[in-house]
């Protein structure tokens, strides 16, 4: 029987995956010499069907970490995974 617990350092993670169009999109609509890691913070927001009810969740603060870490071939579209950076995840709002 546990007598106790202790909790540590919060650290909130986050990463996307986008299709390489979305991502040449992006890339496209910055200014020369912009890159996706100099966009200012933005926010996530993520809804999602759990036990048949809408969850909205809020990935605050987000920006680019590096260019992307991933890229895979998917049923003939290529895939591209980016870590960004994130403050906190408020969950359920």
């Amino acid at each position: 029987m546990p007598i106790g617990y202790k909790i540590g350092n919060y650290k909130a993670t986050a990463k996307i995956t986008l299709y390489k169009e979305e991502a040449n999109a992006i890339a496209k609509s910055l200014p020369p010499g912009m890159r996706l890691q100099d966009i200012p913070p933005f926010p996530i927001i993520v809804k999602y069907e759990k036990d048949g009810d809408i969850v909205k969740d809020v990935i605050h603060n987000c920006k680019f970490k590096n260019n992307a870490t991933t890229s895979r071939q998917n049923e003939g579209s290529i895939e591209i995974s980016y870590d960004l950076f994130t403050t906190h995840i408020s969950w359920n709002v």
